[in-house]
């Protein structure tokens, strides 16, 4: 069986501009080879992950987002 990874800086589902359609054609072509996703996905603004992505993806690990000027203030990368 064949796995791949694809990290997500924002939720791609509903597909509702740019990057976030490119993602989420990944998803469903990949889906359809057969080949099982694993997305990694960063939540911010209390986006919600649809019920629909988690079905076209093997697993989704959401990871929460910080934003602000705070969050940019760290000494680590």
């Amino acid at each position: 069986m064949k796995y791949i990874h694809i990290v997500s800086f924002d939720v791609p589902y509903p597909p509702d501009y740019g990057g976030i359609v490119a993602v989420h054609k990944l998803i469903e072509l990949f889906n359809s080879r057969g080949i099982k996703v694993i997305l990694h996905v960063f939540i911010y603004n209390n986006k919600i992950v649809y019920p629909k992505l988690e079905m076209l993806c093997y697993k989704v690990i959401k990871y929460k987002r910080k934003t602000g000027f705070i969050s940019n203030a760290s000494m680590k990368p």
